[in-house]
């Protein structure tokens, strides 16, 4: 891919990345923490939809993709059998849609309900559509589904404030929903001929047998990852409040900007090493990217640990916490994408039951630490076990790949990121004592970094500039 579809790819998480941040200050001044908290629970039910419903078979859509003489059937067969079960949870829930009001949201509203059934389908809609369009290198119509979301809720909430009205739950959750929906109903009608023409393949049992088979254990990865992402917010949910749990979603939303790395990263990694393996140049490409991602997720951690106290002047009061959690909520989006980087191993090697077992130890020990830390430290404690999970899920990932792969150097990796997750918990946990100390030791540790990885980093900064100037 030339650097013109790169940067077509790049726009999608940047700008979605800048639509939810100038989102988050007019949320946390006109809705009530415990209602963010809400939001965020809505998120939760749909990603976990998402993750159950697709089957595994969105992945094997992926794999199949480039060897495939028949996409239109491909996509038909990784489309279809998620699509049938997600018609059957819905009538499901339309028979008591009281009971996961309350399971979700603490209300007896029916209407909220209704209001997942409707994300959930648009979101799986838009994650198939969008898939199509990344493996046709089609970067800047795959953005689109990346950011357009975004844009539309800020658009529905600036409305709201505007119009000092929709200070409720029900618009805020309202909100969301349409703006999932819009984009989703915008590229079933952009892309009709896309579905019109897959709708009309055969399928090919025996084939969807084999993308089960591939797809299917990673499920339970899938649902396991999913625990290690969402079993924080649950467990605050369940064991601290609604107040801490809309706090902690702040946090993480503003940690959500590092996503920018991991989506775009994600969205060019895994179908980029399929060809590098064809080349036969995997490895070596592989591991200098590897060096290249250390130096970026270490000068990203020192940044926001050293600058993290501006936050202070952006939200209302109540939110002082935000600026110290925020640090370990970085835990989940640098730590995975650095972790891309050495576990695509796992993927060329085609064991992808090594995912699922790592997955699961992570979420086991996520679980465990937010019993742990919870009661005592309630949004603190959720996000220190959110990071140490993802230190021992990298290090987990790293072993494995050099396992069923092939080894590769990995000291340096392991020193540099137990520092940085050391440094964040004690940020979280006690920085709110140290003042500004703790911002110190931040900027004592970028300035470090930058003398230990200077040749790293000029060497990185001139392939990117030699890279743009091709453009």
């Amino acid at each position: 891919m030339n650097v013109r579809g790169v940067l077509g790819f790049a726009l999608g998480p940047v700008a979605a990345a800048l639509f939810g941040f100038m989102t988050l200050p007019v949320v946390t001044w006109f809705y009530a923490a415990e209602d963010i908290g809400r939001l965020a629970m809505l998120q939760v039910a749909v990603n976990l939809s998402l993750l159950v419903l697709c089957l595994g078979l969105d992945q094997s859509y992926v794999r199949e993709y480039h060897g495939h003489g028949n996409r239109e059937a491909l996509l038909k067969m990784a489309l279809a059998p998620g699509l049938l079960l997600l018609g059957l949870v819905a009538i499901g829930v339309l028979f008591n849609p009281v009971l996961l009001s309350r399971l979700l949201f603490d209300s007896d509203n029916p209407n909220l309900a209704a209001m997942v059934l409707v994300c959930a389908f648009s979101a799986f809609s838009i994650r198939f559509l969008s898939l199509v369009l990344r493996m046709q290198e089609r970067g800047l119509a795959f953005s689109v589904g990346q950011f357009l979301p975004k844009l539309l809720f800020l658009l529905f909430i600036g409305v709201y404030a505007l119009s000092d009205r929709g200070h409720g739950i029900q618009a805020l959750l309202f909100a969301h929903t349409l703006s999932l929906f819009s984009v989703a109903f915008f590229f079933l009608v952009w892309r009709w001929t896309t579905w019109a023409r897959a709708l009309k393949q055969k399928v090919d049992r025996a084939e969807l047998g084999e993308m089960l088979r591939y797809g299917f254990p990673l499920i339970f990865a899938g649902l396991a990852f999913w625990g290690l992402t969402a079993s924080d917010k649950i467990l605050l949910r369940a064991l601290s409040s609604l107040e801490q749990l809309g706090i902690y979603s702040v946090a993480v939303s503003f940690a959500g900007a590092a996503l920018v790395l991991k989506m775009i990263f994600q969205t060019l990694w895994a179908p980029q090493v399929y060809k590098w393996e064809q080349e036969g140049s995997a490895s070596s490409r592989i591991q200098a990217m590897n060096d290249y991602m250390l130096v970026v997720v270490s000068v990203l951690f020192c940044l926001v640990g050293g600058l993290s106290w501006l936050l202070d002047y952006l939200l209302p009061a109540g939110y002082e916490e935000v600026k110290l959690i925020l640090v370990s909520c970085l835990g989940y989006p640098l730590l995975l994408v650095l972790s891309e980087t050495t576990a695509i191993g796992i993927s060329l090697a085609r064991k992808t039951k090594y995912a699922l077992l790592v997955a699961l130890i992570a979420f086991l020990a996520n679980v465990g630490l937010n019993l742990l830390l919870i009661p005592d430290y309630a949004a603190a404690g959720a996000a220190v076990a959110t990071i140490v999970s993802f230190w021992l899920f990298f290090i987990l990932r790293a072993e494995c790949a050099c396992r069923v792969w092939q080894p590769f150097p990995r000291f340096e990796q392991y020193l540099v990121v137990t520092v940085l997750t050391a440094l964040a918990v004690w940020t979280t946990l006690f920085g709110a004592s140290m003042g500004w100390v703790t911002h110190l030791l931040w900027a004592g540790l970028s300035l470090v970094f930058f003398a230990i990885y200077a040749k790293r980093i000029v060497d990185l900064l001139v392939l990117l500039a030699r890279k743009l100037g091709r453009v």
